[in-house]
């Protein structure tokens, strides 16, 4: 069994990954948020004197739910790995397609799905310590932040992204 038939069988597990990866940052949303809200109890405490700012608790909660809702919106939103539309003809996750499109490739594109699911995720993560950073760092956790929103976005698009830019240029990324 050589490396590209481990990879295209690897591929029919694509929906267990994707709903594994969910579920994971749903519930470290659930606890981003939760820790938000215990430090909106913990304002109550007037006895220690540590008062956290409210910025922090704010992202905190942002961030988290935002975690919550990737999870719960994408498995509304989508059924499939490939959102709503099947542009290539895509039956399976383990890229059975039609046509002349090799399996491997349709495998390849799929991780790139997950790994953009999870660059969301990151981005989602990082949004949740906006609070707890300097105002200096500020600037470069917003803008890296921006940038994993940018990139995850364009990786759990990437078949829509080649069908525009073939529809526009002419190309010919799928014939």
């Amino acid at each position: 069994m050589d490396f590209t038939s481990i990879f295209m069988n690897l591929s029919a597990e694509y929906p267990v990954f994707l709903s594994t990866i969910l579920y994971l940052f749903a519930a470290i949303g659930v606890w981003i948020s939760a820790t938000g809200i215990l430090a909106i109890v913990k304002l109550g405490r007037r006895d220690t004197g540590l008062a956290t700012p409210g910025s922090h608790i704010m992202w905190r909660i942002i961030g988290g739910s935002s975690l919550v809702d990737l999870s719960l919106w994408t498995k509304a939103w989508s059924g499939t790995l490939w959102a709503n539309a099947d542009p290539l003809g895509i039956s399976e996750y383990s890229g059975s397609g039609n046509g002349v499109y090799d399996s491997a490739i349709m495998a390849a594109i799929g991780i790139m799905v997950l790994t953009g699911y999870v660059t969301l995720g990151r981005a989602y993560m990082m949004a949740a310590k906006l609070g707890t950073v300097s105002i200096e760092s500020r600037g470069d956790l917003v803008g890296s932040i921006f940038a994993r929103i940018v990139a995850g976005s364009a990786l759990v698009c990437t078949v829509h992204v080649a069908m525009a830019i073939q529809a526009s240029t002419g190309l010919g990324f799928f014939k």
